[in-house]
């Protein structure tokens, strides 16, 4: 199956869109964030815009692309907080735990953590607030 027909086959089903949607209005902040350093100069919160913001990102661009991927191959999507709070902890434990062991350049720190759970309530929300049903 090529990319492109999986996409297609993906964007069909219920709550691709958003996820889509999510993946997309994340990679815009992240260029906002990485490429013209404007949130980094806000006074006393740019220090979390230019540490952690990217990591709270990566959080709702990681959990939308699972949940592609597992509606596009018949999945049921994680929606459930206990479910994507648990994927947080899995990011956390492979991105701050085995990473920092495993690439010489990658350090651990607990504020990362904390951004990658808040990304995961914050998409839970989001999917919530924007209760998607499926229609037949």
């Amino acid at each position: 199956m090529s990319v492109f027909s999986f996409l297609k086959n993906a964007a069909k089903q219920p709550n691709t869109k958003f996820n889509f949607f999510i993946i997309g209005t994340s990679l815009m902040a992240y260029s906002l964030n990485r490429y013209t350093n404007f949130l980094t100069r806000l006074p006393h919160i740019g220090i979390i815009f230019k540490n952690h913001f990217n990591d709270y990102l990566g959080a709702m661009v990681f959990i939308a692309y699972l949940n592609t991927l597992l509606i596009a191959k018949g999945y049921q999507p994680c929606k459930t907080l206990i479910t994507l709070l648990l994927w947080g902890i899995v990011c956390s434990c492979a991105w701050e735990g085995i990473a920092p062991i495993a690439l010489p350049y990658s350090t651990a720190d607990w504020w990362d953590c904390a951004a990658y759970l808040l990304g995961m309530i914050t998409y839970w929300l989001l999917l919530n607030l924007f209760k998607i049903k499926k229609t037949e």
